[in-house]
C-alpha cells in the first residue's frame, strides 16, 4: 500500500510556536541530526533554562517528533517531514554552538 502522505497533507501531532524554546530545541536537533543530545547539552547549546529543558525535550518526543535513546540522549527522526517542519519553525536567528560537536555521540 502506498503512502499518500506529502508535506501539504502532514500535520504535527502539536503546536509549536516560532521563537518558543520548543522551537528552538527541535530545529537545534533536525539542524545537528547526526548527534544525539543530552537534556544538559541541549540546555547549554540552545540556552534553555537546566529547569525547563526535560520538559520541552519530554514534549516533543511525546509528540512523536524525535527519539530518546535508553541512556537519555535525545535526536532528530530519520524522517522529512518533521525535519521540514521543524525548519519552519527557525525565527531567523541564529542557533549558538557553544562546543565542538565532535564531543556529542552519533546516535
Amino acid at each position: 500500500m502506498a503512502d499518500d502522505t506529502s508535506m501539504e497533507t502532514w500535520t504535527p501531532t502539536t503546536t509549536i510556536e516560532p521563537g518558543s524554546s520548543v522551537a528552538l530545541a527541535l530545529d537545534f536537533l533536525y539542524t545537528h541530526d547526526e548527534y544525539g543530545f543530552t537534556a544538559s547539552d541541549l540546555s547549554q547549546q540552545v540556552s534553555i533554562p537546566e529547569d525547563r529543558v526535560t520538559d520541552v525535550l519530554d514534549h516533543l518526543f511525546d509528540s512523536d517528533l524525535i527519539e530518546k535513546t535508553a541512556d537519555d540522549y535525545y535526536y532528530a527522526l530519520d524522517d522529512v517531514y518533521v525535519a521540514e517542519f521543524a525548519g519552519s519553525l527557525h525565527d531567523d536567528r541564529e542557533l549558538p554552538i557553544d562546543a565542538d560537536l565532535a564531543e556529542y555521540p552519533d546516535h
